[in-house]
């Protein structure tokens, strides 16, 4: 038979394997400690909550095949340093929702930011900028390790 492949499956036409409980729990220990600094401030992500969805490794036809579909929530703090001898200002109670992490969306990962009830406009503007921006801070760091940790599971 085929490598990957069961001796019952001679043909290798499909065969699939769990690994959910492989990859959910690895998406908080890939993205912990990830944290950008900035001209002003840091961005840091304080946990990840809520990660749903599923993976498993599938052998179709002798092609190995790595499916997922995956969502979760980072909780995110945002500090301002203050000028001269203000105080830093720390911004809680948001996070970046990542809606769709899948196999089939070319590293595409879809986030939108949600903040607390009552966050200011201002606040609101320095979230996007230095967590939710697609070209600089928090997002793109979170997504390098989810890129790292993807391509770890496409090895197995």
């Amino acid at each position: 038979p085929a490598v990957g492949v069961s001796a019952w499956n001679k043909a290798g036409t499909w065969e699939e394997k769990d690994m959910t409980d492989w990859m959910t729990p690895r998406v908080s220990t890939a993205l912990a400690g990830t944290e950008v600094g900035f001209d002003g401030g840091m961005a840091e992500m304080v946990a990840v909550k809520d990660v749903e969805g599923s993976a498993s490794i599938a052998q179709v036809r002798g092609k190995r095949r790595h499916i997922f579909d995956l969502s979760f929530n980072v909780e995110v703090r945002l500090t301002m340093f203050g000028a001269g001898d203000a105080a830093p200002r720390t911004i809680g109670g948001a996070k970046l929702v990542f809606t769709d992490v899948a196999g089939d969306n070319n590293g595409e990962h879809e986030t939108q930011l949600e903040t607390a009830a009552g966050t200011s406009v201002a606040d609101r503007r320095s979230l996007e900028q230095w967590v939710a921006h697609t070209g600089q801070g928090l997002r793109p760091a979170l997504i390098a390790k989810l890129d790292g940790l993807i391509a770890e599971y496409r090895a197995l």
